[in-house]
């Protein structure tokens, strides 16, 4: 969480809430819709609405429903092409594939986790930055490993009691040994997660590993932290 000390502009702060919304839902959004998940007033979501569409970031369908417009596009695009972080990740993780396990970097966006690259085995590379969907952060190994990085009351008021008992088990065990690991379905199939990035609080992670022991766990985390190290140039 970031601290601050002078009193936060909240126009600004509702419109980039909106528009992250929006970009972020698999289908057009009506006015009242949206308003309910962003939890405003439909007077000011349609005045937020009505300014994005005069920028272009939005558009309206026949059933004037609103969906990204053009120019969030191009938004998108000098985002990707200003990040030092994309810029170092993408080429390391393209030349590290093709394996059989997933490769996905991800952050925090409130109490979600945002896939910026989830490459999958049966995916191209290119795809990769297609699955940017958003993951209850208590059910994502990256996200237990970015909570870990957070002060208890930070999380607390981020997922409140109920949520925060549910993951801080597994955020005590990251703090304690440095990564993030989750047991699925199948015993032998895992997922383990480090942090790649603190200035950016973005963080790594295999998945779909078949590890049986602990050897095949520690070499699952070498190989991890090697490209961790490359990506970030050490």
């Amino acid at each position: 969480m970031i601290s601050v000390s002078a009193q936060p502009n909240q126009s600004i702060i509702h419109g980039i809430i909106c528009l992250q919304t929006l970009a972020a839902s698999p289908v057009p959004v009506g006015c009242r819709e949206l308003a309910r998940q962003v939890d405003l007033p439909v007077m000011t979501v349609n005045r937020i609405l009505r300014t994005l569409m005069y920028m272009g970031m939005v558009v309206q369908n026949e059933k004037k429903s609103y969906l990204p417009g053009p120019a969030i596009h191009v938004l998108a695009a000098q985002s990707i092409h200003g990040s030092e972080l994309m810029n170092r990740a993408l080429p390391v993780i393209e030349n590290y594939l093709p394996v059989n396990h997933i490769v996905s970097v991800g952050v925090l966006w409130g109490d979600k986790v945002s896939y910026l690259i989830h490459a999958l085995p049966e995916h191209s590379f290119s795809q990769s930055l297609l699955n940017n969907h958003l993951f209850d952060v208590t059910q994502s190994t990256i996200g237990v490993m970015l909570l870990s990085r957070m002060k208890d009351e930070e999380i607390l008021q981020l997922l409140g009691n109920e949520r925060f008992d549910e993951v801080k088990e597994p955020i005590d065990f990251a703090r304690i040994n440095g990564y993030a690991s989750r047991v699925h379905s199948s015993p032998q199939e895992r997922t383990i997660a480090v942090m790649l990035d603190e200035k950016n609080h973005a963080a790594i992670a295999l998945s779909r590993l078949h590890i049986r022991d602990e050897n095949e766990l520690e070499a699952s985390l070498k190989s991890l932290y090697e490209l961790r190290d490359k990506i970030i140039g050490q």
